[in-house]
């Protein structure tokens, strides 16, 4: 009978250190059989990692000889900076590379040497070493491989994975076969491509996450998209500083313009990285300028220090609300009334450019959505966040504030939801929209004869004797959306006192109304509300509320929530929203309910 193959699993424990890879030099034979070793593949001729050995012993893949592992060993220094080529099997010092390729080249044509592309385009990445070395962080890892920019982005959603599961995330059972599933469907994928031989480089780190946390962080890397690289920490006191890589032995020793070719290192990632507007020169043809990306995107996939991942089964049969054996690292807690438990959420808040740009993708050809629909699912969740804490018998009547944008759009379906659940809503615009989108909206409203202050010169008074407690028992507001910027102007300055002096209860739709998105009430002069529902996911200014925090983005499709790395919590049942509890907002709903009973 035939001996079985063994099952290989990217969660199978190595038999060998990541520190035997790193040797001052090794021959063909010897790294093959370390990296057999390490992958566990002993039975050779049925998959495709035998097949690039064989090959690479037998120089049939000369054209990746630019393909290299770079390793920084103990103390910072060039010479313990090692790279392996893929053709001869070997680890050159880099700084023998870095001298001949770098510095000493007299004309255009030495600059086309076989290893110059590779060391010219490393460059950020070997300042960066530099600089998380004089930061006390000496394990790192870089992969260079041949990707393309799609295949990188798969490689680098594969990692997010992984880390997720290593340092973030050790309470989910079906982490490990979606990373399996990934781990399969990227083998594939680069098998189809043809880029088998970047995918060593890959498992090898994959597998220095999962069982020795060795790289504090990593770089991926690609000569074939030289201005494009992936970072990610796995500490978040490595993070480098903004002014931190600008020092360059050659090119400007500042980012003096837009148009200046030096590689930005944001602090957080695209949020202030530059955009490049590149102009194609061609004859007798116009060409649209592009956008280039021309940045190191700090990508920072987990906010917490790493700690020793517990075992597969152990992790799998820990219960939703982590014990003193996982302490809480999570920024949220979720709680799902309809089970009567809590599940822990690690979700990311987001800035204000990283939520124009999923609202952009959301109604782009990709998400599909349109603006009315967005509007209409949005507002939903308002009218239904208000309906869970204020229920109609006791506070009726409600007075929906809308400013002019996107956000007073919410607030008009939100109104006409909330006449449709026996509310009796009442609508008042300081600035109305002039946008079709936003008439059409109030049309509906005027419609189903819902009362709209009129706007004008006295309706300032008019919303004062609006706020009086038998006119009004709650308010909505609707007001400022995430693309507001202190200070408030007029006539809204005039508003906000108003509400707040009002001593009414107040729900905020997605961000209080004068609240900076990033930096919340730091300004004192916005509102101060009871209730917040999110839309699609947190912003930034409110990590300290202290109310009543929703949720409502049970539309976001699930290749957004990977890709922004949103982490979102499970809806309950058929609702359109989900409440958030925190440390900081927990005894809200404890007074809350004490107040129901």
């Amino acid at each position: 009978m035939p001996k079985r193959q063994r099952y290989y699993s990217i969660f199978s424990p190595p038999s060998l250190s990541m520190s035997e890879l790193v040797k001052t030099t090794l021959d063909h034979e010897s790294t093959d059989r370390l990296i057999e070793k390490w992958l566990e593949h002993h039975n050779a001729g049925h998959d495709a990692y035998n097949e690039w050995f064989r090959d690479v012993r037998e120089r049939k893949h000369e054209h990746f000889g630019k393909q290299i592992i770079a390793w920084n060993k103990g103390a910072f220094a060039p010479e313990n900076v090692f790279c392996r080529t893929v053709d001869t099997g070997r680890l050159i010092p880099l700084d023998r590379t870095w001298t001949t390729h770098v510095f000493h080249h007299h004309s255009m044509q030495e600059r086309k040497r076989s290893m110059m592309p590779v060391v010219l385009t490393m460059l950020p990445e070997l300042m960066l070493l530099r600089g998380m070395h004089d930061r006390g962080c000496d394990e790192i890892y870089i992969i260079v491989t041949d990707l393309k920019r799609q295949e990188m982005d798969d490689v680098t959603e594969y990692f997010k994975l992984v880390c997720k599961h290593c340092f973030g995330q050790p309470c989910k059972p079906t982490m490990e076969k979606r990373i399996l599933y990934e781990h399969m469907r990227l083998s594939h994928t680069l098998l189809r491509q043809r880029r088998t031989p970047c995918f060593p480089q890959i498992d090898l780190a994959v597998r220095a996450i999962l069982y020795e946390k060795q790289p504090r962080f990593l770089v991926l890397f690609s000569y074939q998209t030289t201005s494009y690289s992936q970072i990610f920490f796995t500490d978040p006191v490595f993070v480098p500083d903004e002014d931190l890589f600008h020092d360059y032995p050659t090119g400007c020793p500042t980012c003096c313009t837009d148009d200046c070719e030096m590689i930005r290192f944001p602090r957080r990632g695209l949020e202030t990285a530059s955009v490049l507007k590149i102009k194609t020169k061609t004859k007798r043809k116009r060409v649209k300028p592009r956008d280039m990306c021309n940045w190191i995107d700090c990508d920072v996939s987990f906010g917490v220090v790493p700690r020793h991942r517990k075992s597969t089964s152990e992790s799998s049969e820990c219960s939703n609300v982590c014990d003193e054996q996982h302490p809480q690292e999570k920024t949220m807690i979720l709680g799902q009334s309809t089970k009567g438990s809590l599940e822990v959420y690690m979700m990311r808040y987001l800035s204000s450019k990283i939520a124009q740009q999923i609202d952009e993708e959301l109604m782009s050809s990709v998400g599909a959505f349109s603006l009315d629909q967005l509007m209409e699912l949005a507002g939903l969740a308002c009218a239904q966040t208000l309906a869970t804490v204020y229920r109609k018998d006791v506070f009726p009547k409600v007075l929906v504030c809308c400013g002019p944008g996107n956000q007073g759009g919410d607030g008009l379906v939100a109104a006409r939801h909330l006449s449709m659940f026996g509310y009796q809503p009442t609508i008042y615009m300081p600035k109305p929209g002039s946008k079709d989108i936003y008439q059409r909206l109030a049309k509906q409203c005027e419609n189903m004869k819902i009362p709209i202050i009129p706007h004008g010169l006295n309706d300032v008074e008019l919303l004062r004797q609006a706020l009086l407690r038998p006119n009004t028992d709650v308010i909505l507001d609707a007001i400022f959306g995430f693309s507001f910027k202190p200070p408030v102007r007029a006539p809204f300055d005039a508003v906000l006192p108003l509400i707040n002096d009002s001593r009414l209860p107040i729900v905020s739709v997605d961000i209080p109304s004068g609240w900076d998105v990033e930096k919340g009430n730091n300004h004192k002069i916005g509102l101060r509300p009871d209730v917040l529902i999110s839309l699609t996911a947190p912003k930034e200014g409110v990590k300290d509320f202290v109310g009543r925090h929703f949720l409502g983005g049970r539309f976001v499709p699930r290749f957004i929530e990977s890709k922004y790395d949103l982490n979102l919590p499970v809806y309950p049942g058929f609702d359109q929203i989900v409440e958030l509890i925190s440390e900081k907002n927990s005894h809200s709903q404890d007074t809350q309910e004490t107040e129901d009973k």
